[in-house]
């Protein structure tokens, strides 16, 4: 893969000013002081996330720099990768190293925790590795971890009405000394079924099969007439709903453009092309029409107007362009994917060599100090199936 220089530069920027002393990624460049009356600490800052390591393992297994990968790995399963339940910590914490614990409310106990997506993005990562250097350990960690997935994160065993071969659940809880785990399903995140892992996975383990079928048809029920699609599901109600993380506030009866692109990336890797293509030909038309896609929109597609949402990236940011970039590319849509990185990924990556922010990118929805991970190496993925890497743009047809 030849590499253009904003490639070269962001991905200097990740390795030099973004990774901790322990290995991991920082989310942002700029540290954040943590709330000390509360033990629900969001990884803002120097901590580190499981999502943020599977991104760096793909792009840099994408850019084929085999140091940086092997760097991720060894941080993965010395700091990250819980050796009871094969799963991955969905944080690290800054100063200790340590997987960072979550509690309810005051007085709860302190668990750890995962995100799946953010797990198959490791897996993702692993196997583009394995994919480039043939190396046995990422294939075998890949398997290990996918393993722990299907057991702990999924509704398999909890038979769901309307799923009962199970869909991918919202969080795996555990307690890493005492070994008691609960799996977390009241609330379905439906952008967390990375249907090309599972198939991967699948490939080796036939017991994912089904799951992919059931979570293939959630994602296609969560399709709008406009084309992009509802975030979550509720398994109490069996009905579907806006974004997942906040859903509590009105929020969650919007469409988060991030969530929704990922579930037509989900569908389209796995050659479900139908419902994907009318999220692309919906976000194309929006694109076309204003020139940006702001972070949430109405499930009939028009713009949101209230004002607790005003603070939001009407804007949209970086990782939004980036994922419809590789929206565009699996579905063979080059020009356009090429047309939103012109104008939307390049200009919005810092070009002052003088910069500690030099080769970031996203710096149109960040403080002007300020950097985040994830609009980084989701843009550096875009650009690497733009330039043909075959770890990033290979989907199942």
């Amino acid at each position: 893969l030849v590499l253009s220089e904003p490639m070269k530069h962001a991905f200097d920027f990740i390795k030099t000013r973004m990774r901790s002393s322990f290995g991991g990624i920082f989310t942002n460049f700029k540290d954040r002081v943590d709330d000390a009356t509360s033990n629900e600490v969001y990884p803002y800052g120097h901590h580190q996330t499981a999502e943020h390591l599977g991104l760096f393992l793909w792009t840099a297994a994408a850019l084929e720099d085999h140091a940086a990968f092997e760097g991720g790995y060894e941080f993965l399963v010395r700091r990250m990768l819980s050796p009871r339940a094969d799963v991955v910590n969905w944080a690290v914490d800054k100063t200790t190293g340590t997987p960072m614990l979550q509690g309810d409310g005051p007085g709860a106990p302190l668990l750890s925790s995962n995100a799946p997506l953010d797990d198959f993005r490791v897996v993702n990562g692993l196997v583009a590795g394995w994919e480039q250097w043939k190396d046995p350990r990422y294939y075998w960690a890949a398997l290990r971890i996918g393993n722990a997935l299907l057991e702990t994160s999924t509704t398999a065993v909890m038979r769901l009405p309307e799923y009962p071969e199970g869909i991918v659940a919202y969080a795996y809880n555990w307690a890493e000394t005492a070994g008691a785990g609960e799996t977390d399903f009241e609330v379905i995140p439906i952008d967390y079924a990375d249907l090309w892992t599972m198939k991967w996975l699948s490939d080796r383990d036939p017991r994912w099969s089904p799951i992919i079928d059931a979570n293939a048809r959630l994602m296609e029920r969560a399709a709008l007439p406009a084309g992009h699609f509802w975030n979550s599901y509720l398994v109490d109600t069996m009905t579907l709903s806006g974004d997942f993380e906040f859903r509590d506030t009105i929020a969650g009866q919007k469409i988060k453009a991030i969530q929704s692109l990922w579930i037509a990336i989900h569908l389209a890797r796995i050659g479900r092309t139908g419902a994907a293509r009318r999220a692309l030909d919906f976000y194309e038309k929006v694109y076309t029409e204003r020139g940006r896609i702001a972070e949430y929109l109405n499930p009939d597609g028009s713009e949101c107007t209230e004002p607790e949402l005003s603070t939001t990236l009407h804007q949209g940011e970086a990782r939004i362009y980036a994922q419809l970039v590789r929206l565009a590319y699996y579905l063979g849509d080059r020009s356009f994917g090429d047309k939103v990185v012109t104008e939307k990924l390049l200009p919005d990556q810092v070009t002052e060599s003088a910069s500690p922010l030099f080769g970031s990118i996203g710096k149109s929805s960040t403080d002007e100090d300020d950097a985040e991970a994830w609009n980084t190496l989701e843009s550096l993925l875009a650009l690497a199936i733009q330039s043909g890497s075959a770890v990033v743009g290979h989907a199942y047809r």
